[in-house]
């Protein structure tokens, strides 16, 4: 399907370990997480990714907590930066202020997966 591997996210407390793909749709979203919107990886900004809540992607993500770190390693320069959880909620698909680019000229990352019943 001609998708770009950007670079590998790894959070060792959900276990995940898992590429970025460049586009957003149901393939690709089956396959692995994508870079939604917002900057390119380990730019500043804040850099939106996303994935299905089931096992092998973003399922474990219910597990962490604040304080927690994860990183990820981009494709361009190989370079590793590593991220600390400072915020967890919960939003409606209508919401997108987590989507907000107002980083303060910082890198943030904003880990997107639906509830298991989807509406959230």
């Amino acid at each position: 399907e001609n998708y770009d591997v950007l670079g590998q996210i790894v959070v060792k407390e959900a276990n995940i370990k898992r590429y970025i793909l460049n586009k957003t749709n149901n393939y690709s979203l089956n396959l692995s997480v994508t870079k939604f919107y917002g900057a390119d990886l380990n730019e500043v900004g804040n850099c939106c990714i996303t994935g299905h809540n089931m096992e092998g992607h973003f399922a474990g993500l219910k597990h962490l907590e604040e304080g927690d770190t994860f990183y990820i390693i981009d494709k361009k320069n190989s370079e590793k930066v590593t991220y600390e959880i400072y915020d967890m909620y919960t939003v409606f698909p209508t919401e997108l202020d987590c989507l907000n680019q107002n980083t303060g000229n910082k890198r943030e990352v904003t880990l997107i997966t639906c509830n298991p019943r989807g509406s959230n």
